[in-house]
């Protein structure tokens, strides 16, 4: 990660995100994220004081080897606690010092060697251990007054209320050539090989230990740094201090009114301004006694240029009394800036695919590329899916701009996973960006990704990104080996290049996109599971009881082949069925490839089939694979198969038991079958369709706004921190699968978002397909 100490953030200081007043910031994530450095930095900024808790594990480490104790013994656990009851620690919280006392000795250096590093997650898995250290990390947080606090577990255990959370996250490779960087730097000896391996070791023993697992909290925001700078990570963790401000949600005293609109505080209740705007604190007693009519609480005046001129002509909108066949949605979707988007979603646009290997900025060039820097601000891991598209606009055509990347492979598949990429974008983009790094120049994994470019049959520009000075034109001429064509040179940091990219874009672009081919034709299936629950077995059947001839085509990658399969009530494309018809033999990253190609597979479908093996537990493997498919957003039906093998009296109490291991995708559709007899088959077909129709399902804007103003009259958002949030309007961006945008003042807490989707589920159905609640939180008012 680069750095540019000369960026400013020194108006975070000015920030008091606790209702007692006081700063507060939880960081956590695997090591070699890069967060001590944005944590410190972050800290000195905010005139706050850092509190590194992982450092304070590593000291409790070096304790327990120093005292002779081995952290690898099973028969130590006692010697452990009791050797750090009594911790001699002494933390240095200034932001600018590394200093970590331990018995009055420096141990800074000590503590990230690869000794205590290799049994630091051991000592951190003891709960005692962890209960005595959570309790000294609070205590000095809270005396801090303002703290910015990094570590593994701090939003989940350490800090759970904690206004703002962040996770950051990077793949296991690149996490690891910082973390080789660090210590040679440092002049120990380790290498590569070594070091990735331990970094996969830690995350593993981290994520799975029983006590404070590495996990991100459940309304943290996810930032994945792999192709962020310094600053690029602060600035956007910046943005999220900033919406958590207390005093910036009540303009300033004296502000004079715009004579615009205004909105008023509770359950998103929206006017006109009739003069100045009253300002004052929301108590429990105004929720208690609020009156609709006579309310006379905390206002915000919003200028109407700043909304849209098409929101003038609905003035008058309050999403309390609006009546959802009266009003003109179209104009509250322009004031609200979501009307380009829902049109783009109707349009055939061209998309623009940017691939390449980790750190060459392909995340800065979609960011040049699209005029704005986009944040993802979803709560829930594994946000960073395989490709994120963006509504970009060049030269008055608008277009689609995909951002590939997101898996987080070994290394020994990295190779592997960029290739599945570059195949991907092949086959659904109709132009591709290819980014390669001119100060690196070519890798092997650049030519791994030119190898399969070469066979596109859509164009490819090479772009040579961090291209900062002319000297570097000597440099450009080994990109011409990759057999791609003219490179361009290209700072997307600084902007140089793009435009000349974006014209070479709108030339190559076809006049009709390819994804309208992609979507026409049978439904995509994919059959999904771990080995040996039946997914062979299941296809074999369907298509030999079916009386359909099952052809093999060509798939949408280079080499899986789908399967044409005609059911009773229409014809379905199952997707890579030569990954599911081929045995996986015992070899060395066997399982690693197959989960690549279950996630391909996945990729590529509409409608997920999940078999599971009903005469067993769901297992870890299983429930990986399921949350390949929510992160994907496709349609999903869980299918049981082995159902004759469970015993009649045994049925009732394993629906209970999968009904427990399943809550987190409680609407998915669920059948019951046996591939072998062909027990219920003749159910899965319906409940595809089912799953597939609410998977496209798209609700009127009047129609969703006249439910969400009856669930906030009966339930309003909870306060946060001492304030409530104000749901002001909602639509649906999209479908497949279905995204639910509300503009609020405020975030919702995760909780409640929770309860909306289930209060959505009630009404509107959605059966076997996710929901996503997106949220838009309007800039707030500046102070004056």
């Amino acid at each position: 990660m680069t750095t540019d100490m000369n960026a400013d953030f020194s108006q975070l200081a000015l920030i008091d995100n606790l209702e007692e007043g006081g700063f507060l910031l939880a960081i956590d994530g695997p090591s070699g994220t890069g967060k001590s450095t944005v944590s410190r930095r972050i800290a000195q900024y905010a005139g706050a004081r850092y509190l590194d808790t992982g450092a304070m594990y590593r000291v409790a480490t070096l304790h327990v080897l120093k005292a002779g104790i081995d952290p690898a013994d099973p028969a130590a656990t006692e010697a452990i606690i009791e050797a750090t009851s009594q911790l001699p620690l002494q933390v240095n919280e200034d932001p600018q010092s590394t200093e970590v006392l331990l018995d009055g000795e420096d141990v800074s250096a000590d503590i990230r060697g690869p000794e205590v590093t290799a049994h630091v997650s051991a000592v951190a898995a003891i709960p005692e251990v962890r209960t005595n250290l959570v309790q000294l990390q609070r205590d000095l947080a809270a005396a801090a007054g303002r703290c910015v606090v990094e570590g593994r577990d701090i939003g989940t255990v350490v800090l759970p209320d904690a206004p703002v959370k962040v996770y950051m996250t990077a793949s296991a490779e690149v996490r690891a050539q910082r973390r080789f960087d660090q210590d040679t730097a440092a002049g120990r000896e380790v290498t590569f090989e070594a070091v990735l391996a331990d970094v996969q070791r830690r995350d593993e023993a981290d994520s799975t230990r029983e006590t404070s697992p590495l996990r991100p909290a459940e309304d943290a925001t996810m930032l994945d740094t792999g192709e962020m700078s310094i600053d690029e990570v602060i600035e956007a963790i910046a943005g999220l201090i900033e919406e958590s401000d207390l005093d910036s949600a009540i303009p300033a005293d004296g502000a004079e009114s715009t004579g615009g609109l205004v909105f008023r505080t509770v359950e998103g209740h929206v006017v006109p301004a009739d003069g100045d705007a009253s300002v004052q604190e929301v108590s429990e007693e105004d929720l208690e006694n609020w009156d609709p009519e006579n309310w006379d609480g905390e206002t915000w005046e919003v200028d109407p240029e700043q909304l849209g001129e098409h929101y003038l002509q609905a003035e008058n909108f309050d999403l309390l009394e609006s009546d959802e066949e009266d009003t003109d949605w179209e104009s509250i979707e322009e004031a609200f800036g979501i009307a380009d988007e829902l049109e783009a979603q109707k349009e055939a646009l061209c998309t623009v695919a940017i691939v390449g290997r980790p750190n060459v900025g392909k995340s800065t060039l979609v960011n040049r590329f699209i005029g704005r820097r986009e944040a993802v601000v979803e709560d829930f891991p594994g946000v960073t899916r395989d490709r994120i598209s963006y509504l970009g606009d060049w030269g008055g055509r608008r277009f689609w701009v995909q951002d590939t990347g997101g898996w987080d492979p070994d290394a020994k598949g990295i190779h592997a996973a960029i290739a599945r990429q570059a195949e991907t974008a092949m086959a659904t983009a109709d132009a591709i960006v290819f980014v390669v790094d001119t100060k690196v120049g070519i890798t092997e994994t650049d030519e791994v990704i030119a190898r399969k470019l070469q066979r596109s049959d859509v164009p490819v520009i090479v772009v040579a990104n961090k291209f900062e000075s002319d000297t570097q034109y000597a440099d450009m001429a080994e990109f011409w080996a990759l057999g791609l064509d003219n490179p361009y040179p290209v700072s997307a940091l600084h902007g140089r290049g793009a435009a000349d990219v974006l014209d070479k874009l709108l030339e190559v672009f076809p006049e009709t996109p390819r994804e309208l081919s992609v979507v026409s034709g049978p439904r995509r299936v994919a059959l999904v599971g771990r080995p040996n629950v039946g997914k062979s077995s299941l296809l074999n059947k369907i298509s030999g009881e079916q009386r359909s001839v099952v052809d093999n085509v060509a798939g949408t990658t280079v080499d899986p082949v789908d399967s044409i399969v005609e059911l009773e009530e229409r014809t379905w494309r199952f997707v890579d069925t030569a990954g599911i018809r081929k045995k996986v033999k015992n070899a060395v990253g066997h399982e690693y490839y197959a989960s690549l190609r279950t996630r391909a597979a996945i990729d590529a479908s509409e409608v997920v089939v999940f078999l599971a093996d009903a005469s067993e537990p769901i297992a870890e493997q299983d429930q990986r694979v399921l949350r390949m498919i929510l992160d994907a957003g496709k349609a999903l039906v869980v299918a049981f198969n082995k159902w004759d093998l469970v015993d009649e009296d045994r049925r009732e109490l394993l629906e209970r038991e999968i009904d427990l291991q399943l809550s987190h995708v409680p609407w998915a559709r669920r059948v019951n079958i046996s591939a072998k007899t062909g027990r219920a088959l003749q159910k899965l077909e319906p409940a595809m369709m089912e799953a597939l129709d609410s998977w496209d399902q798209r609700i009127p804007t009047g129609q969703l706004n006249t439910w969400l103003r009856a669930v906030i009259a009966e339930t309003p958002p909870p306060m946060r921190g001492g304030r409530l949030p104000r749901v002001l309007f909602a639509t649906q961006a999209s479908s497949r699968p279905p995204v639910i945008v509300l503009f609020t003042t405020g975030f919702l807490e995760h909780g409640y978002r929770r309860f909306l989707e289930r209060k959505l589920r009630e009404t509107f159905g959605f059966e076997g397909s996710p929901v996503r609640i997106a949220i838009r939180i309007r800039e707030k008012k500046k102070k004056r």
